[in-house]
């Protein structure tokens, strides 16, 4: 994290903003993700906003705080690819929904892959915004199922992880697929159909609490921030947001 210490604390501007986001970037990537939705919002407000100096302001000291917390890989035995894709619905100015996702390839480490970005183009529903990212979620786990089998590792098929009830049925249902208002979804939704039938992916539903994904799709309250955080990066030993557990206690 010794990068960290290179943020400046005076207020700055303009393409200086743009610096130091792509800077907590390049940390949300490697090890921190979660923060990932935090600098997405940050897309939203002008460069030179007393608003994003101050979000910027935030994060770099929230990552100080826990500047012991990142993603962790533990030595494991069997390995199944599980992923957690979620959405919400409309949640930007636009009436764009804003999607997340996790993938795990065990039950003890941290993600290996995790995304939080403005979906692209307007729904309809909750249910479309949650194939959407649903979508998005499989073709990241088809990747990472190729870099397991180019390695000689077996693995079970894809377990997808969803807590939209109406989005599991739209999608492990071909009938449904094609009634109703889940006639005017995008056809290219039907490759997750497609890969159920085929026995490449199973779904199966997960309660909101279970979510993974959450912390990557909207701003979590304070008070639960710390477990949603801890929760995606499957670490122990930290206690609220920012500072961690005297192991002394």
């Amino acid at each position: 994290m010794q990068y960290l210490e290179r943020f400046e604390e005076n207020s700055i501007s303009g393409n200086e903003v743009k610096s130091r986001t792509m800077q907590l970037m390049y940390v949300a990537v490697r090890s921190r993700p979660d923060i990932l939705y935090n600098l997405s919002t940050l897309a939203s407000l002008r460069n030179d906003s007393e608003s994003a100096i101050t979000a910027i302001d935030n994060i770099q000291s929230y990552l100080k705080w826990t500047k012991d917390i990142g993603i962790t890989f533990r030595k494991i035995g069997d390995i199944r690819i599980s992923v957690f894709p979620d959405a919400s619905f409309q949640c930007h100015y636009d009436l764009r929904s804003h999607s997340g996702l996790c993938i795990y390839i065990d039950n003890t480490s941290s993600p290996i892959i995790t995304k939080s970005k403005v979906q692209e183009r307007r729904v309809d529903s909750v249910a479309e915004a949650e194939i959407n990212a649903m979508f998005d979620a499989l073709n990241y786990a088809k990747i990472v199922k190729g870099q397991l089998d180019e390695l000689g590792i077996e693995t079970r098929p894809i377990l997808i992880n969803e807590d939209n009830q109406s989005a599991i049925k739209i999608v492990s249902n071909r009938n449904i697929s094609f009634s109703g208002r889940a006639k005017f979804m995008n056809r290219k939704f039907l490759q997750i159909t497609d890969a159920i039938e085929a026995k490449e992916v199973e779904i199966q539903y997960c309660k909101s609490d279970n979510q993974l994904a959450d912390v990557l799709t909207k701003a979590i309250p304070v008070n639960e921030y710390g477990t949603s955080r801890d929760n995606l990066l499957r670490i122990q030993g930290s206690e609220g947001i920012g500072y961690p557990k005297d192991e002394n206690n």
